[in-house]
């Protein structure tokens, strides 16, 4: 496309070119940022792609559950990590074909320089984000190691073939193993993502308690209390059990103790703490549970040996979280102890208030003890001083009261056009006190507005109430053709405290879901069939938001509304943008043909982008007398990069785990060259090889040096061979190698010092920003050193 003005341009002053060519570049960057986010929301359609799949549960009964057509890593390692690098990808291909076949610098450098600042310098803005102490963790282990070793390989053996196998050219055979390095790391990468490599380690599952025996005694429980208990109490009477059936395990030390003692006839050491003739009074614990139903928390208070003499002791208790009056009765007094008396218990009665409210703490306090006799003397002439020991005991009431689990009363909903879909929700496992959660449509194939109402609203259950119902008006369709059958959902969400939905069901955990669908009354056919797979509905309201895109394009902010608050530096930015706003508007919205359309019109404005940012990097390195490597590591990398670096930071912030900000970095770093290069580096090579040493290629081998020359010649003879010149190429992938192996191992350190690689204290992160930092300035400094000799 460049330069404009052919020979006249360059006859132009280089401080009135190189400035123009540079703010060329940056609206360049603008527009790839720009078309790169309608190629991720594209990618976003395809891989939000779901499914349904009947699985049975418990007792033989099947219900339906929606899961992803994309596999998570696979999905990130191909579709994810393309839209994220497409710029660099492209970048290589435009070069390699429009450079008439021959390598390029640009393409090549732009993929290790992107490589760099994706690892170090994102990798230090997202330990950064996070708050002090705080921290994120990779959570898919196997895969990451996967993606990791490979990132280091794939540059790795970018040396290997450049510099020993082919020096200075790249065979078929080594361009073709190159691209098929990629479905090789994606087919290992879903191996480890599914635990192939976990059981090959011999890993198993931990085992748990026969689940007969759990079920009998869970019964056996239900029958004590009176009532069916929430699984949280269960689980902890359950530990109490079998703590309480199990040994106390004994130190080896007091086993040594007690068998000397025995040999020399010595003094027997005390079992309490407080040992030998000292006398406390205390709990054995700071900290006991009991349930709502109980009626009364026994709180049981230790003599560390027989007190010899009658002892009172003042106690009472005072609130916490748990209040007096709503979930137990103050009490306090005096509680005695005889002269042989080792154990006595505080009484508080507890209050069930049948309504379901979180597990809550109140205190037992222990005052000073009191000899109640006159003279305070042991039979053996020593002082009776009780002490205290542990003086406070927290009492956490257990919620025994189960507001219910919430579930559709079926998975599917059949329905006509013209009628209120009635939708039936059941609470199960409990019906005590006021719950509620929220309920809202989601489309599938059907359209709000056109097949059904979209409807959202609260659903309350009053006290013992266990059945709703939902209506979602469905409308008569305004299409005369023939349309197939159309599916919503309908999604309950945010339930009140202690309400649960079944994870058992579709939604698991988080939300129950129930697909709604309204039947066709057509009869099977080819214009039913067509109508499956061209949705009129759907077709309309894409049309509808794609001549909407081009009036928003004209708002700064995109609408009437944003524009109306927008600042100075707002509309500075929107009419920098505005050219790239309406050529992009182009693209179809990802509502079209499952997003796929849009994912390749996009594709071919990122292309189309990616040939201007080639072309003004190309004329700002020429104009200042920067080699094209140089630019390509600093300039271009940075550019193609820095999108991804806001998006990680926000992703590190919002994200529980480091996996979407800096786990996905390494498989887009091997994605780079496996197919960024191997693809290019295949046509380059299949190319020559077929059209053989033509006079220009004999002319193209003229313009590159002797050494060159020598390798290429001396291996090939009179024959043509794909030529990628290793001169500065080699030493920079040499130099990220060594980095991106320091700066993994720094991230594994930080997960076994830390416990993530993501955040920490504040020093930690500091030390941690700066290495990372340091790193990448070593590699721009060196690589740019090496080839400013190399030109020399």
């Amino acid at each position: 496309f460049f330069p404009l003005f052919g020979e006249f341009e360059k006859s132009i002053s280089t401080w009135v070119r190189a400035p123009f060519y540079f703010v060329g570049l940056m609206w360049a960057f603008f527009g790839i940022g720009i078309v790169c986010d309608r190629f991720m929301a594209s990618i976003e359609e395809i891989t939000s792609k779901e499914k349904s799949v009947w699985v049975k549960v418990r007792e033989g009964a099947s219900h339906k559950f929606h899961v992803k057509v994309w596999n998570a890593t696979v999905a990130n390692l191909t579709l994810m990590a393309l839209g994220s690098s497409a710029p660099e990808i492209l970048l290589n291909v435009i070069e390699i074909i429009s450079g008439d076949y021959f390598s390029g610098e640009l393409g090549p450098s732009t993929i290790v320089g992107s490589a760099s600042f994706n690892l170090l310098i994102i990798t230090a803005v997202c330990v950064s984000a996070i708050p002090s102490y705080d921290t994120r963790r990779i959570e898919n282990m196997d895969v990451f190691a996967v993606t990791a070793t490979c990132s280091i390989f794939a540059y790795v053996w970018m040396v290997i073939i450049l510099q020993l196998i082919s020096p200075n050219k790249v065979d078929i055979w080594e361009a073709v193993l190159t691209f098929l390095f990629f479905p090789m790391l994606v087919g290992t990468a879903f191996a480890a993502d599914k635990g192939y490599f976990r059981r090959i380690r011999g890993c198993r599952p931990v085992k748990t308690k026969d689940q007969t025996t759990a079920s009998f005694e869970m019964r056996k429980l239900e029958s004590t209390y009176g009532k069916e208990l929430p699984d949280n109490v269960y689980q902890f009477l359950l530990h109490q059990q079998e703590q309480a059936a199990a040994p106390q395990a004994v130190s080896k030390v007091s086993i040594r103790q007690a068998m000397v003692a025995a040999a020399t006839g010595a003094k027997k050491a005390y079992s309490m703490s407080t040992g030998g003739d000292d006398l406390s009074f205390g709990f054995k614990e700071e900290k006991v549970a009991v349930l709502e139903c109980a009626g009364t928390a026994q709180v049981k208070v230790y003599a560390s040996r027989e007190p010899g003499r009658s002892v009172a002791i003042k106690y009472w208790t005072c609130d916490g979280s748990a209040k007096d009056g709503t979930r137990y009765t103050h009490t306090e007094g005096m509680l005695r102890f005889g002269p042989h008396q080792l154990e006595n218990s505080i009484l508080v009665p507890i209050i069930d208030n049948e309504v379901w409210e979180p597990d809550e703490d109140f205190y037992v306090m222990l005052g000073e003890p009191q000899v109640m006799e006159n003279f305070s003397f042991h039979m053996s002439g020593h002082v009776l001083d009780p002490r205290l020991g542990i003086a406070r005991c927290a009492v956490t009431v257990l919620n025994d009261d189960m507001p219910g689990t919430l579930i559709f009363e079926v998975d599917e909903v059949h329905t006509t056009e013209g009628v209120m879909a009635t939708i039936g929700i059941r609470r199960i496992r409990g019906t005590c006190g006021e719950v509620s959660c929220s309920y809202h449509t989601e489309s599938v194939s059907a359209v709000p507005g056109r097949d059904y109402t979209h409807s959202t609203g609260l659903i309350t259950f009053q006290h013992g109430e266990s059945h709703h119902t939902i209506q979602i008006p469905i409308l008569v369709s305004q299409d005369v053709q023939v349309e197939h059958d159309e599916t919503f959902k309908v999604v309950l969400t945010a339930p009140s405290p202690g309400v649960k939905f079944d994870a058992e069901t579709n939604g698991g955990e988080e939300a129950a879901i129930c697909d709604v669908i309204i039947v066709s009354n057509s009869k099977p056919g080819i214009s039913r069939w067509l109508a499956k797979h061209c949705n009129r509905d759907k077709v309309i309201e894409g049309c509808q938001l794609w001549v909407a895109q081009f009036s928003d394009a004209f708002y700064c902010g995109g609408s009437a509304e944003e524009q109306s608050e927008a600042g100075a530096f707002a509309w500075f930015l929107h009419s920098v943008s505005l050219v790239w706003k309406l050529l992009f508007a182009l693209v179809p919205p990802e509502g079209f043909a499952g997003g796929w359309l849009c994912f390749w019109t996009a594709l071919c404005f990122i292309g189309l982008t990616t040939a201007v940012v080639a072309d003004m990097a190309n004329l700002l390195g020429c104009c200042l007398g920067i080699p094209n490597d140089i630019t390509a590591i600093t300039l271009v990398a940075l550019g193609t990069s820095l999108p991804d670096t806001f998006a990680s930071k926000v992703a590190a912030e919002q994200d529980a785990t480091a996996d979407n900000s800096i786990g996905n970095v390494t498989g887009s770093n091997s994605v780079n060259v496996f197919l960024g290069l191997g693809l290019p580096w295949s046509i380059g090579a299949i190319y020559w090889m077929a059209s053989g040493a033509t006079e220009e290629w004999k002319t193209w081998m003229g313009t590159q040096s002797s050494s060159v020359q020598e390798a290429v010649f001396g291996h090939v003879g009179s024959n043509a061979a794909f030529v990628v010149p290793a001169s500065s190429l080699w030493f920079n992938l040499l130099v990220f190698s060594c980095n991106a192996f320091f700066a993994i191992q720094h991230l594994f350190a930080r997960r076994r010092k830390l416990g993530g690689e993501l955040g920490g204290p504040r020093r930690a992160k500091q030390i941690s920003a700066v290495f990372l930092t340091f790193q990448w300035f070593i590699y721009i400094g060196l690589s740019s050193m090496w080839s400013v000799v190399q030109e020399e």
